[in-house]
């Protein structure tokens, strides 16, 4: 991703994984898990603010996309959300999931192949929203939790956030949610179809 290339420097990566609580020393970033390195990506293009703005935005304003498509996707980015959600229903038939935003009180259908062959009803994930004319997305990454613990979460995560002072609401949700995903966060194991 060209967004990688032109604006992820040692600085920006090391601010993330310093938010994110990842250790590090001068050579080495120690991920518990593999996926950690596109979390850690996924969080400093669109969460992390350099010269006021996120890394999309930037992209966005020096170098824009080279097609109608390409800057479809940088607004899609740059309007991107993160958020709780409750999985309600699934279609095989369409790919399309319905969640509810434990967050925002509101209901969003994205469209995702191997979510939707991988998730059932009630079942909990945190992820970034990309909204699209006429469809919506994720990021790509996710972080699962079994069906039953939001009360748990959302009270965890009310407790985090009085502990991460002076950063923006999206930094603090990040975060928050990426500690809860290293406790009681489900490994996400996508199904392909027989």
């Amino acid at each position: 991703m060209r967004i990688i290339h032109n604006y992820i420097n040692r600085r920006i990566y090391q601010k993330a994984i310093k938010l994110l609580s990842i250790n590090f020393d001068d050579n080495n970033v120690f991920f518990e898990f593999d996926d950690e390195i596109s979390y850690v990506m996924d969080f400093a293009i669109n969460d992390i603010k350099t010269r006021g703005k996120t890394l999309a935005q930037l992209y966005q304003k020096d170098i824009g996309g080279k097609s109608k498509i390409q800057n479809q996707i940088l607004q899609a980015m740059i309007s991107s959300y993160t958020s709780l959600f409750r999985v309600e229903k699934t279609n095989n038939t369409n790919h399309a999931i319905t969640l509810y935003d434990l967050l925002n009180n509101n209901k969003i259908k994205i469209i995702d192949y191997h979510l939707n062959m991988s998730l059932r009803k009630d079942i909990l994930i945190f992820c970034r929203v990309l909204c699209f004319d006429g469809f919506s997305m994720t990021s790509g990454i996710e972080f699962v939790f079994p069906a039953g613990i939001e009360k748990y979460l959302l009270t965890e995560y009310e407790k985090i956030k009085k502990k991460i002072k002076r950063q923006p609401p999206e930094i603090v949700r990040f975060v928050a949610f990426f500690m809860l995903n290293r406790t009681d966060g489900n490994d996400v194991m996508y199904v392909d179809p027989p």
